[in-house]
Formats: C-alpha cells, structure tokens, sequence
C-alpha cells in the first residue's frame, strides 16, 4: 500500500522518491531494504518466490521492500545508519549470504558498506532511529537553525537539493556564501520533511507487516 500523505490537498507535489519493491541490479543506482533473517531448517520449506528470496542462509521477506536512490540515502539518511551500524551483526549475515571471513576483514572490516552486501538493523535499533528522524524532521520545519541540526545538515548537498531551484536573494544582503549556501538549502528543507515523512510510515509498516523478522538490511547498488 502506498504512502498516503494526511493531506493531500497541500502535500508537496515534487519529492524524493522512495519506491516501493527491491530495486537492484547493474542497472540501479538504489540501496533496497527489506526485512531480514537467517534462515532455519524448518524456513528451507518454505518455497522460494517474488516475495520471499533465499541468498545463502539469508531470507528476504520483499513485499514490504522499498528502494532508495544512494544519493538519497548519503544526504539524508547516513547520519542516522553510519552511528547506529553494527559491524557484527552485520558481518554474521555477511557470512551467512556466503562470505569468506577472511574476506570480511579485508574489505567490510570499516563499517556501513555501500555496495553489494548487507547493512543490518535490529527492529529495535530501527525504532529508535525513526524516533530520532521524527524529532530532527520537526526540527527541520520548525526550528531550521538549532544547532542541534548541524550534523545532520552537514549531509545535505546543494546541488542535490537546489539545482533546479530558482531562488530570489538579495545579493545587496547577501553577507557570504556560506550564507547563500543555507539559505538555498532551507528553501529546499520541506522536501527533505517530506522525505522522512514516507520514510518513517515504510519502516513502520515493514516492521509491522513482517513480524516473522527482527532485523533490517540495507542492501546498496
């Protein structure tokens, strides 16, 4: 089911967009996420189909699976993974998708990994983290400054977010660049609210819809 906004009469028209299914492959730029599981011997019964995937020992559970450009996630979404990633329990599903340990410590061995494995969330930590989201989105809308954002922002690009933008500015008051530069990007901050918005309701209902699973993967391009 899609995102339906609470009003639709003045939800943003344009957006970031978050789609629904797991979109991967050498023609996708996006990270897909999709609830996770080691599989037992009794889920070996289970037949393999569009919905349910098997990758070594791991399952996939794909009805509720969303993908999202990596821009997206870099921008607007690493601040939350990159202090909440958990190497081990990552690594243990790495292993179970068919990694060699060895190679584990030479490659995955830094962290959050953007391509072509597994970056795991427990539910738990995927609730607490959709707590902080709503908090900074609020914070995005309502107090834009707050220095408790700067992180946060520190993401965002210009280019990203304002390239197609045609912003009117004083020059005569325009102090500095830097200046300019957040000022563009607050014009633009209602887009990235949006974008927690459907973010926050597509984990809260893959969670909910999956409680067979206690974990979730982002998986990069």
């Amino acid at each position: 089911m899609k995102y339906k906004p609470s009003n639709p009469e003045t939800h943003v028209k344009e957006e970031f967009e978050i789609k629904e299914g797991a979109w991967s492959g050498l023609t996708s730029s996006c990270f897909y996420v999709t609830p996770v599981k080691i599989a037992s011997v009794e889920d070996y019964k289970i037949k393999e189909s569009r919905s349910i995937r098997f990758f070594g020992d791991v399952m996939e559970y794909r009805n509720e699976a969303i993908s999202i450009e990596e821009e997206y996630v870099s921008q607007f979404l690493c601040y939350f993974l990159y202090k909440r990633f958990n190497k081990w329990l990552s690594n243990e599903y790495r292993i179970a998708n068919g990694y060699d340990e060895e190679d584990l410590k030479a490659v995955y061995s830094k962290g959050f990994e953007w391509y072509l494995t597994y970056n795991v969330y427990t539910y738990e930590v995927m609730q607490d983290m959709l707590s902080e989201i709503n908090t900074m989105k609020t914070m995005l809308a309502n107090d834009y400054y707050s220095p408790k954002l700067d992180g946060l922002k520190a993401h965002f690009c210009y280019l990203g977010l304002c390239s197609d933008e045609k912003i009117e500015i004083n020059l005569d008051e325009m102090p500095s660049t830097s200046w300019w530069y957040e000022e563009a990007l607050k014009a633009k901050s209602y887009l990235v609210v949006d974008f927690y918005d459907r973010f926050i309701y597509y984990m809260g209902k893959m969670m909910k819809q999956t409680p067979i699973c206690s974990a979730i993967a982002f998986v990069g391009p």
